[in-house]
């Protein structure tokens, strides 16, 4: 497919979306189809793919793009003196990539290169679709005909995450090009000119709700019709699920403490206000991180597998996930271990990582965002989510490092660590609510995928 058209390669985290790009792509250069090759992702991810192409012997030359300004701007290494028949592969942070917009349709050929969105649920979505990357990449989209989107999680808050996604396509490649997106009008309006259309890509694949918060009085949340969704896909689209999970198999729990029920509503609050929530726990929560950790490891929590021995051995490398710059960077100094997190350099990022890999390092801090991307991290089987959010693609990602072919245990622990009372009842009930709807959406797939034949649906066994 890859080679054929645009198109998704919406398969479950660490099953090798990475090496058959990379496989696409080297056979499109050696057929003379194609030359350079631009991907756009993470700065976590994008560290992952010299190591792939080196274990691949494909013996791919590539280039890091940093700094924003045109006095910072640079290409590590320096390609200046290769020969101009030499291809490459551009690797570059969507957070730069307007900066770096004009460089690339100056220096790349029309149709001449492929386009890959790596981690593409991170910033091809409806909350950033008017942000300056988004529009620099759906331009950066318009001078090739190869786009590949790769994402574990292809689906996060509401079907017009999909919508987005699907844009750089442009109009051959993608089956909503001309369905106008959203209306904003409410269904429930009992007059028709306020009444919603029932047309739009919103009405008819998202389920509106007020939001007095939104500027137009509603929200598209959630997805339905997922069937008649996934029917319209399978040219566009490859989904791979894992049939047997047999090298790791997640389970996942929360940790409650403190005293009381939880008195949060269950409105759609917005990000802000449970950020300020939030990080007014941080001191709390590191203190019961601090608890929590030193419980497993002094064999103080019982558990039916290993009654006569601790959860974690002292020797066994533990992850740490948190949110907020206050609780992981205080965190790692209270513990005493590394930490990633967005200003971690790329050199200081690879060598942690390298190091956990390892065996090196018992404790990682680690960013859900910076940490919990594109990386492996399966030298651990307990994970503690120290911060939740209600991005449940956002966590499914993070609890997906621990799998792959490294991962000696059976089972891996995720920890979800919520006081009582607090902004945590929230936020762990929509995450709930979110898992469900991505759940549900896959489940469509699979279902469609199987009615057609396996159209668009591998599994590996």
């Amino acid at each position: 497919m890859l080679e054929r058209t645009s198109g998704v390669l919406n398969w479950e985290m660490r099953t090798g979306k990475t090496r058959t790009t990379l496989h696409a792509h080297n056979n499109r250069l050696n057929a003379g189809r194609s030359r350079d090759l631009v991907v756009v992702g993470p700065s976590t991810a994008l560290g992952v793919w010299p190591e792939e192409a080196e274990a691949m012997r494909l013996g791919l030359s590539f280039v890091r793009c940093y700094g924003t300004k045109e006095s910072t701007r640079r290409l590590v290494p320096d390609p200046t003196n290769w020969p101009d028949w030499m291809p490459r592969v551009y690797l570059i942070n969507p957070e730069i990539l307007p900066y770096w917009l004009g460089w690339f349709q100056e220096h790349l050929e029309v149709e001449q290169f492929n386009l890959v969105a790596d981690e593409s649920h991170v910033y091809l979505r409806c909350t950033t679709g008017q942000t300056q990357r988004y529009i620099a990449f759906d331009a950066l989209a318009k001078g090739t005909d190869r786009v590949w989107e790769l994402s574990g999680t292809w689906y996060v808050n509401s079907a017009l995450d999909i919508y987005w996604q699907l844009r750089p396509f442009g109009s051959s490649n993608n089956p909503f090009f001309f369905t106008k997106k959203a209306c904003f009008k409410a269904p429930w309006a009992k007059d028709r000119k306020n009444a919603a259309c029932g047309r739009c890509f919103a009405c008819r694949y998202c389920n509106a709700a007020p939001n007095p918060f939104a500027q137009t009085g509603l929200s598209y949340t959630g997805i339905r019709n997922e069937d008649e969704l996934w029917a319209k896909l399978p040219n566009v689209l490859a989904l791979r699920e894992e049939e047997v999970r047999a090298i790791a198999l997640p389970d996942r729990f929360p940790v409650w403490v403190g005293e009381g029920d939880a008195a949060w509503p269950d409105a759609d609050l917005p990000d802000s206000v449970l950020d300020a929530e939030q990080q007014a726990l941080v001191p709390a929560k590191i203190r019961l991180t601090q608890a929590y950790l030193a419980q497993l490891r002094a064999g103080e929590l019982a558990y039916v597998e290993r009654p006569d021995r601790p959860l974690v051995e002292h020797h066994e490398p533990v992850v740490i996930f948190g949110w907020h710059r206050a609780y992981t960077e205080g965190l790692a100094r209270v513990l005493d271990c590394p930490v990633i997190t967005g200003d971690t350099s790329v050199r200081d990022r690879d060598r942690i990582r390298h190091d956990f890999a390892a065996g090196k390092l018992p404790l990682l801090v680690g960013n859900l965002q910076s940490a919990g991307l594109g990386i492996d991290l399966s030298a651990a089987r307990w994970f503690l989510y120290g911060e939740p959010r209600r991005d449940a693609a956002l966590h499914y990602q993070a609890e997906a490092r621990g799998r792959g072919p490294k991962q000696k245990a059976k089972t891996l622990r995720h920890a979800y660590l919520l006081i009582r009372g607090s902004v945590d009842a929230t936020i762990w009930r929509h995450r709930l609510h979110r898992g469900d709807d991505i759940e549900r959406f896959y489940t469509a797939g699979r279902d469609v995928g199987r009615e057609a034949g396996g159209r668009f649906l591998e599994e590996v066994r």
